[in-house]
């Protein structure tokens, strides 16, 4: 007699995330559509039901993706104004949830999908689980969106899911203070390079020449043209810019002449994620430019391969704590510590050795994904 699979189902309710699971440039990947697509094959191959609603992308989707099951909504560009966002998008929503028919609904993203996910699982008698992606969306008062509507569903969404699962101290204190949440922390996991440290070794003792890499989207809050500023003060230094922008703005467009106009920069636009080690490997170190983030996959991507991280934003301090690089806040002192970093061999050689250790002991796959599979038997297990 077969014994019945008692591990809940799980739908990734991840709009943008079909071009991360299956590999493919859809013109939008970042780091919370890796961080699902990543979650949900581990689920996958450790013999979980899995599925992912998505947008209908150009040609279709295949209805399995690396052993997850994918459920489409409309295309991002179906339907006409005023009345697209009632039909065909939400409608085409609860229609993929439907199918897909899990136990638990999971959803990563601070805006008004939230809402319509939670209030969809509680309609239906399912499980909802939102994971925290940012600061940003834990404080009422600074989560900016123009659309009443937006405001409205994002905010039930935040007080009605069923968990709450965060990536920082700081914003788990947030959600208390702002929505009287409780919420459980949990260190992302990442899949990270697979560096062994006798590598690391190898790379420290060939003392590279001085190389910085700069991972994201050309928007505002990711504020770019602070590391623009100290490339054009660091000649001897290369930069790889890899990332575009989401929508083509004068914004974008401006980051874009200025960068070809540095002859020590190279933006290498959108690469596909197997191909971003390379980058790594290669590298001196990362920077983080970001006004705000969540606690970014790139960070957990560099400090596997030992790269040390200057930041302008540094999630529970970890990065002064650890020692993993530094925190910087002025265009000026980002230059800075980019010279001191790549100058002092010692300073370079110690936050390598502290990145490296510091990823594999809290943040690898396997148990990162220990600690959400026992958060989900506990959502299952709870009234």
């Amino acid at each position: 007699m077969m014994m019945k699979n008692t591990k809940p189902s799980i739908c990734f309710v991840a709009h943008n995330a079909y071009g991360a699971l299956a590999g493919e440039d859809t013109g939008h990947i970042g780091g919370i559509e890796r961080q699902q697509a990543m979650m949900a094959k581990w689920l996958a191959a450790h013999g979980y039901k899995v599925s992912m609603v998505t947008w209908e992308e150009e040609g279709g989707n295949p209805a399995l993706v690396n052993g997850v099951r994918v459920y489409t909504m409309c295309k991002r560009t179906d339907g006409v104004r005023f009345v697209k966002f009632f039909y065909p998008r939400w409608s085409s929503l609860n229609r993929a949830m439907a199918q897909a028919d899990a136990d638990i609904y999971y959803y990563n993203c601070g805006e008004l999908g939230l809402g319509q996910v939670v209030m969809w699982a509680k309609r239906h008698g399912k499980k909802s689980m939102y994971t925290v992606a940012s600061e940003i969306d834990c404080n009422f008062n600074i989560k900016n969106k123009d659309v009443l509507r937006e405001r409205l569903l994002y905010h039930y969404g935040v007080r009605h899911a069923d968990d709450i699962v965060v990536q920082t101290n700081a914003q788990k204190k947030l959600l208390a203070e702002t929505y009287q949440r409780e919420s459980t922390l949990i260190p992302m996991p990442s899949t990270g390079f697979g560096l062994s440290e006798a590598w690391l070794d190898e790379k420290i003792q060939a003392a590279p020449s001085p190389r910085v890499i700069w991972v994201g989207r050309f928007s505002n809050e990711k504020r770019l043209e602070w590391l623009l500023g100290a490339a054009e003060n660091l000649p001897e230094v290369r930069f790889d810019i890899l990332g575009a922008a989401n929508f083509n703005t004068d914004y974008a467009r401006k980051l874009n002449v200025w960068a070809n106009r540095l002859k020590n920069v190279k933006v290498h636009g959108r690469v596909q994620h197997d191909r971003i080690g390379a980058f790594y490997k290669n590298a001196t170190l990362l920077c983080c430019t970001s006004l705000y983030e969540g606690f970014p996959n790139v960070f957990l991507e560099a400090w596997s391969t030992g790269l040390p991280v200057i930041t302008t934003f540094d999630p529970d301090n970890i990065v002064q704590n650890y020692k993993l690089g530094e925190f910087v806040m002025s265009t000026e002192a980002l230059e800075l510590a980019i010279r001191k970093m790549i100058t002092d061999r010692n300073k370079y050689e110690s936050a390598a050795r502290n990145a490296w250790h510091y990823f594999h002991n809290h943040h690898t796959l396997d148990h990162g994904m220990a600690l959400f599979e026992k958060q989900f038997a506990r959502l299952m297990a709870a009234t």
